[in-house]
């Protein structure tokens, strides 16, 4: 798959999804798909709900969710060509904070399990101080506090096998570990999975019939149409892992 072709499925996602997502930034950059003004940065665990609101704020997202505001990030970098993808970073971060997340952390807090495990990999950031989650302050209308999150990369040039295979996911439960995947989703399969996972209801309602059942197997099978091709690698047949559709 091409730049042109991801570029076009960028547009098809938003065709397929426009009531339940808006304020489109994505963008081409020469070789790159991105959004307007991307400036990249790391977010310091765990997520809170004011900084989904400032990277709101900021612009730095390709779709918000229209439900609740919540971002989409999909950036994929091919060579000078538009051939070959070298790179890729596809993330989701919830506007909501989440009750669970934070009654997690605090009994985390007060345990002590918060360890030097946090630090075991080197681009991951230490934990905010604890009065952080405890202020749960009111911002915008919205209670601040821990945000659900996940993100999927893709970097050939960093692997390091079954613990950082070259695509893999983090989650915001566990921030410190990389989610094996087989493949890498092209954008409509992403936006998929994010309604899917964190949106069951709105995707029954856009998706499935009354038993749970696709409406139409030719849209869902038009999702899977234009794939990256998959790599495959011993590491599959060695541990569980997220496979991404593949025609």
């Amino acid at each position: 798959m091409r730049i042109n072709d991801v570029e076009g499925l960028i547009t098809s996602s938003y065709v397929d999804w426009f009531r339940f997502i808006g304020n489109s930034r994505g963008i081409r950059k020469g070789s790159i798909i991105t959004w307007t003004e991307r400036a990249p940065r790391m977010l310091n665990h765990p997520v809170m709900a004011s900084d989904v609101v400032s990277l709101a704020d900021e612009g730095q997202y390709t779709f918000q969710v229209i439900h609740d505001g919540s971002l989409i990030q999909m950036y994929y970098s091919f060579d000078g060509q538009g051939i070959q993808l070298q790179s890729a970073r596809l993330a989701f971060y919830s506007a909501v904070a989440d009750n669970k997340l934070i009654n997690a952390y605090k009994r985390s807090i007060n345990v002590g399990t918060i360890s030097d495990y946090e630090h075991e990999f080197g681009d991951e950031s230490p934990l905010d101080e604890p009065d952080e989650v405890e202020k749960e302050t009111q911002f915008g209308g919205l209670r601040n506090g821990p945000v659900s999150w996940l993100r999927i990369e893709y970097d050939p040039q960093a692997s390091m096998g079954v613990l950082h295979h070259d695509c893999h996911m983090h989650f915001s439960t566990f921030p410190s570990s990389r989610f094996v995947v087989a493949g890498v989703p092209n954008p409509r399969q992403f936006i998929e999975f994010i309604m899917a996972l964190c949106y069951p209801e709105l995707y029954r309602a856009h998706r499935l019939n009354k038993v749970g059942q696709y409406i139409s197997l030719a849209n869902i099978n038009s999702v899977n149409s234009t794939c990256f091709p998959l790599i495959e690698s011993a590491v599959f047949n060695q541990i569980a892992h997220f496979r991404i559709p593949h025609d």
